[in-house]
């Protein structure tokens, strides 16, 4: 996750399962690093899931995720977009006018998609008697029981996001400029196209060192190398007198004081102590 204001790296986290399931614990633990009591989130229709973009809902995280393209069934014209819902009577309009209603029965489902598997969820069915003899039946459905519309649990907070997104496009369009960026930094002029090391601690503690680098020379450019060696000291001094404390080795002292020169080149020891 990268912020608005300042394009920093604020969260990231290395998994082995799909963008399907990321996005509220992303979201929150992004949210808590930021220090905040409410975010917006912006990400892509890889993440764009009804149980993710509500449990965002809840963590108080405001969610702008593009919807994937619906893909319409064969002889299909009347897409489901082209249905309208009336939240007061729990019902469906068809593009000819007629309602679609439920028997008020929840069926569950398993996301298909998700890496995890059993990931189950609730759905209303709605249908017409109408469409058996409705002469828009060929644009509709090739279905012998009539046109099906399937509401999931999560539709409401779903509705919400896609129409944030469809009014606040340009700012939608924000997540290119802001996540895409550091990427490209990172893999295009670093050349950091692959990690060295496997499995998942060690690609994840790969992955936070170069984050963290791309971080401290984001904040030379906000604030100036002067500035940042200052803060950096001030670090620097917190760790040791921590080191002194627990008495840890001449070398973990070393590796702090060998990490800051790295940082701000030629340091010599008289000037951080």
């Amino acid at each position: 996750m990268v912020d608005e204001k300042h394009k920093l790296i604020v969260h990231n986290e290395t998994t082995n399962e799909n963008d399907l399931n990321a996005l509220s614990k992303q979201a929150a633990e992004g949210k808590e690093a930021c220090q905040t009591d409410q975010v917006d989130v912006l990400a892509d229709a890889g993440y764009h899931t009804g149980r993710e973009i509500a449990s965002c809902e809840k963590e108080q995280v405001t969610t702008y995720v593009a919807a994937g393209k619906h893909a319409p069934q064969t002889g299909e014209a009347y897409t489901t977009d082209k249905f309208e819902y009336v939240a007061q009577g729990n019902y469906y309009i068809c593009p000819q006018g007629y309602e679609l209603h439920t028997n008020g029965n929840w069926y569950k489902r398993k996301n298909t998609r998700s890496s995890k598997g059993e990931v189950q969820y609730r759905i209303q069915q709605f249908r017409t008697p109408a469409c058996a003899t409705c002469s828009a039946r060929s644009k509709c459905t090739k279905s012998k029981n009539g046109r099906l519309i399937e509401r999931t649990e999560y539709q409401d907070a779903v509705d919400r996001n896609d129409a944030r997104v469809k009014t606040n496009w340009s700012y939608y369009r924000k997540r290119q400029e802001l996540v895409e960026h550091p990427y490209g930094t990172i893999k295009r002029q670093w050349g950091f196209t692959y990690t060295l090391l496997k499995t998942l601690p060690k690609v994840q503690a790969e992955s936070d060192l170069i984050f963290t680098c791309y971080n401290l020379k984001r904040c030379v450019n906000l604030l100036g190398l002067q500035e940042i060696l200052e803060r950096l000291k001030a670090v620097l001094s917190l760790i040791l007198g921590n080191l002194r404390h627990l008495k840890k080795s001449q070398e973990s002292i070393f590796t702090s004081f060998a990490f800051l020169s790295f940082f701000g080149g030629n340091i010599r020891r008289e000037d951080v102590f």
